[in-house]
């Protein structure tokens, strides 16, 4: 019976176990030699075991786990905190991270909340919970960079890079720099697309100070590749140029020569100092066709600025004017396209009109300012004071003579005359004579 107890006991048959150390007393009690030595040992030992601790909380519903006499709740709770463990341990092995920290986690509030609970793999349920939640992280950096969600990539990187603070230095050593190059290279990548959209949109101005930030920030990345750095920098210059091009076709639609003229000079320099963007830019954007453009508008302002100034009977400023026409045009490379020398014939038609005309006006100038000397000469009896309102008319042109018909009012005691000369001017000497009106 002393030996049931034992096995019933190691079995933690409780009940069992104390029924049969019990009956073994009792029959150790009838005994024919209760005082022999045999008898007293083993009567001993049945009473240890009766009032063993082990037996004693057994039968109180409490198991020994760990060295500490649990209730049957609590013994579920540490054999659940150690599978927790093995389990989370396998899942962490597999690299299974988001599975891992589930169950490290629920280990983890076991330890916390049970002062039962043995804590000596705490610290590295925790180091690896730490570094199952870095590796989710980092996964979501892997995925966002693959994908190439610029924004969500810069996020998840700082996200990384502000929990790895919690983490030992050793750590943070291994991920921080490749973290901080993450971010790097998404915000080149994310401003990049942004330069790029701007340009596809010929939003040319943002396109233009886009990729300069972008310019300045692969300079400082090592990892930007040396072609990449050339394209953003050439797209700089396209840009620049576009830019300038657009600005000079609209001052050009409003009629602001100067400022069309100024843009589109700024567009050649562009040009003629980066030689790529000759096979680069459009086929309508290049140097010849800029220089046309000029030139064209150059004769256009002349134009206008020679009417203009007809309009205001400044015909020596018009002439000057369409002579600048010509002599622009001579000046260019365009001296030969039909086009142009048509405009050279015709501003040249001009100035011969514009030189009659100024040769006449100075003559009526002439006329207007010595009538009354020529009909003081030519009319003995008149006065100067009694002459007023001159009248010149050219009566006829001939290869050799101006003929002008001049009148004038003669006003003397209240009496009003009407007073004509026919003078003629002699192109040939450039003197003055008095006609008869028929020549």
């Amino acid at each position: 019976m002393f030996n049931q107890c034992q096995t019933q006991l190691n079995a933690d048959n409780f009940a069992s176990a104390k029924s049969s150390c019990e009956t073994a007393l009792q029959l150790s009690e009838k005994s024919e030699f209760p005082q022999q030595p045999g008898t007293i040992g083993l009567t001993s030992k049945i009473q240890t075991i009766l009032n063993s601790k082990k037996l004693r909380q057994g039968l109180a519903g409490k198991t020994l786990i760990d060295g500490h006499y649990l209730t049957k709740a609590d013994a579920e709770t540490v054999f659940q905190y150690k599978k927790l463990g093995i389990d989370s341990a396998d899942l962490f092995e597999q690299s299974q991270w988001s599975s891992a920290v589930e169950k490290l986690q629920q280990a983890i509030d076991i330890a916390h909340n049970n002062p039962f609970v043995d804590t000596t793999a705490l610290p590295d349920l925790i180091f690896k919970l730490q570094q199952a939640k870095l590796q989710i992280l980092l996964q979501n950096v892997t995925e966002k960079l693959h994908q190439k969600a610029w924004k969500d990539a810069i996020k998840s990187s700082s996200e990384a890079l502000t929990y790895l603070e919690e983490l030992p230095a050793d750590i943070q050593q291994q991920y921080r720099t490749q973290l901080e190059q993450n971010i790097a290279n998404s915000r080149f990548e994310d401003l990049k697309n942004q330069a790029d959209t701007f340009f596809a949109e010929s939003n040319w101005h943002d396109a233009a100070s886009f990729y300069e930030r972008l310019q300045v920030l692969g300079k400082n990345n090592n990892d930007i590749p040396l072609e990449t750095l050339t394209e953003v920098s050439t797209n700089i210059a396209r840009a620049k140029l576009y830019h300038t091009i657009s600005g000079g076709n609209t001052a050009f639609s409003s009629g602001s020569w100067d400022e069309a003229i100024l843009a589109y000079q700024t567009g050649q320099s562009l040009l003629a100092g980066n030689k790529d963007l000759h096979s680069l830019t459009d086929s309508d954007v290049n140097t010849r066709k800029i220089a046309k453009i000029i030139l064209q508008i150059s004769v256009i302002k002349n134009s206008q600025s020679a009417k203009k100034m007809v309009k205001e009977n400044n015909l020596q400023g018009a002439k000057t004017s369409h002579q600048n026409i010509i002599q622009l045009i001579k000046d260019s490379s365009f001296a030969d396209n039909n086009d142009f020398l048509k405009i050279v014939t015709k501003s040249s038609e001009a100035i011969q009109s514009l030189e009659q005309e100024i040769i006449l006006s100075e003559k009526r100038h002439y006329l207007e300012t010595n009538y009354k000397t020529i009909f003081t000469t030519n009319y003995p009896a008149t006065f100067p004071e009694n002459l007023s309102d001159p009248l010149i008319t050219l009566v006829k042109e001939s290869p050799e003579n101006f003929l002008f018909k001049l009148q004038c009012t003669e006003t003397n005691r209240g009496r009003r005359l009407f007073l004509v000369i026919y003078y003629a001017y002699d192109k040939k000497s450039g003197t003055w004579k008095l006609s008869s009106g028929s020549q």
